[in-house]
């Protein structure tokens, strides 16, 4: 009776470790991605207007700056990852935004058909779409590009 009440006690302190664990990480994925899309759109702002650089080329600064920064603060921070093992995480990384871009542009389009008689379809679709491709982003980073065993 003993062992059974403390196995399933361990089994409940590592299940409340787990879920901690996850939703810290979630915190600092969210913190991470805001910093990150903050960076990216002062970037751009920053090269287009005060630089004078074309818009297509000031997008690119701005999108490189984002997901560089995204890609260590997520290694380092979020899921704190001590391979270091840059190369094939970066190649998955690149991988990942190849992937979830364009997923990002169809399931947005998909829901401005969907809610097409609403008002704030534009804004609602985005919001949706953004919280899909995050939630994906977050298992793909957590499980495949910075996975270990304690993550």
């Amino acid at each position: 009776m003993t062992y059974y009440f403390m196995k399933n006690l361990t089994t409940l302190q590592n299940y409340l470790n787990m879920r901690k664990k996850i939703i810290n990480q979630s915190f600092l994925f969210l913190i991470n991605g805001l910093v990150s899309v903050s960076l990216s759109i002062l970037v751009y702002s920053v090269s287009y207007y005060r630089y004078d650089i074309n818009i297509p080329l000031a997008n690119f600064f701005g999108c490189i700056t984002g997901l560089s920064y995204g890609f260590l603060s997520h290694k380092k921070i979020t899921f704190k990852a001590k391979n270091n093992k840059y190369s094939k995480e970066i190649l998955k990384y690149i991988l990942l935004y190849s992937f979830s871009i364009p997923s990002h542009i169809l399931i947005n389009l998909l829901f401005i058909n969907i809610l097409y008689k609403y008002e704030f379809k534009i804004i609602i679709a985005y919001l949706i779409s953004t919280s899909i491709i995050a939630s994906f982003n977050f298992m793909i980073m957590k499980f495949y590009i910075f996975k270990s065993y304690d993550n």
